[in-house]
């Protein structure tokens, strides 16, 4: 993880700069946030819970570049190390949820799927992809086209058909893990 911190603070010349890491699906950003006021004594502001410092849910000063560089450079990879020493802030936090997905059986409890998304013609153009691979909770092909629009608003206006393992199905097809769904346009030609 410092390897990709470090990648985010070269990128951008935003101050403080908030890192998450992806798997935390049950953690209100906003609520992280207000909890986390900006303090300019310090490098790092991260919240703990129940003496658990969470390392990828916190604020990370820019003035931390140097710093983590110096630290891989001397093949230091551990977050921990880094809170040692850089000015670092642990904030109590409360009623945030910092439980994250480490496999499958995580999914599975969390009642989510994972799907194999392809898109073609006019719905890769609008997404701006040919596939990918998305965690879901939706439960029909109605629920997944409508998460689908939601992420991706241009989709609302394409007429589109979907296909769960090469099959067309109606919106009220019950889905399960681990399908390949296809979103396909119109075609034309001959």
């Amino acid at each position: 993880p410092i390897g990709g911190i470090l990648e985010g603070l070269q990128a951008t010349s935003t101050e403080w700069n908030l890192v998450l890491s992806v798997d935390m699906l049950y953690l209100k950003i906003a609520d992280l946030v207000n909890q986390l006021p900006t303090d300019q004594s310090t490098n790092l502001i991260l919240p703990i819970q129940e003496n658990q410092i969470q390392y990828l849910a916190g604020f990370y000063h820019i003035n931390n570049k140097e710093i983590i560089q110096q630290q891989i450079k001397d093949k230091i990879y551990s977050l921990k190390n880094l809170t040692n020493i850089s000015p670092t802030k642990l904030m109590e936090t409360k009623e945030l949820n910092f439980t994250n997905l480490n496999d499958r059986n995580d999914l599975i409890n969390a009642r989510l799927m994972m799907f194999k998304i392809k898109t073609f013609g006019q719905v890769a153009e609008a997404i701006g992809s040919n596939g990918f691979n998305l965690i879901s909770a939706s439960k029909t092909v109605l629920e997944l086209k409508q998460e689908l629009i939601n992420n991706y608003p241009s989709l609302e206006y394409l007429t589109f058909k979907i296909a769960v393992n090469q099959d067309l199905v109606n919106e009220d097809f019950v889905l399960s893990s681990n399908s390949e769904i296809a979103l396909l346009p119109p075609f034309a030609g001959g």
